[in-house]
Parts: C-alpha cells; structure tokens; sequence
C-alpha cells in the first residue's frame, strides 16, 4: 500500500510547433529518468521521441526523435495506438521504452488497416 508521495518539482515538456503525445517516464536507481512520447506537428509525422532528466538536474533536456515517422496518419485507421511504455532494465540502469509511430511502409501492416506501429527501443542510463 502506498502512504503517501512527495512531489519535488513539476514542470513543462515541450517542443515548440509540435504536439507531444501520450508520454510513459521511468526512473532508474541513481535517480535519472527517461519520458517517451510521440512527437507530431507541421515539421514531424508521427515519430517516436524521448527526452532525459539527468540526477540531479532541474528540467529535462531537448527532446530526441528515436525514430521518425514516414508519412501522415492514416484517419480510417479508426485510432491512434493511445499509450506509452517505459520499464527500468532489471539487470542494469537502462531504461527500455515503446511508443508509436508511422514506420516505414514495409513495417506497417500486411492488410493496410493501420499504419500506425510500435517503436521499441532502450535507453542507457
């Protein structure tokens, strides 16, 4: 059971221009933590971003596209995959996130129902 939480710092992620969606965070021992998300906008399709808050440091850095997105979002697609993903690594201090995006053509589904993917992807800490 929880008892209860502390809250040392709250703050903003952005990126100017852009939507950032869905974001999962994780934290690893030494106290870095890593937040995944998509990045869209007018300058990015659907990609798979991240962003690292080091120990010890009061904001987040600069937002990383992991992998970019391909084309437009398909809207008969009926929905967007609505969720990330962010696990410490339980044999070292990396961090493994999934998000989504729009992957390659190749990589996108045989029926053509959805061409919206799952990015996967490890982060060192």
């Amino acid at each position: 059971m929880i008892g209860g939480a502390q809250l040392k710092g709250q703050g903003y992620v952005a990126s100017l221009g852009n939507y950032l969606l869905y974001p999962a965070i994780q934290v690893d021992r030494p106290g870095t933590a890593a937040m995944v998300m998509t990045i869209s906008g007018s300058t990015f399709f659907g990609s798979a971003a991240y962003t690292v808050l080091s120990a010890g440091q009061k904001s987040f850095g600069a937002v990383h596209v992991a992998a970019a997105g391909t084309g437009p979002y398909d809207p008969n697609a009926t929905r967007w995959g609505d969720y990330s993903w962010a696990v410490l690594d339980p044999t070292s201090n990396n961090i493994w996130v999934a998000t989504e995006y729009i992957p390659p053509l190749a990589s996108q589904t045989v029926d053509g129902l959805r061409n919206w993917g799952t990015r996967v992807f490890e982060i060192a800490g």
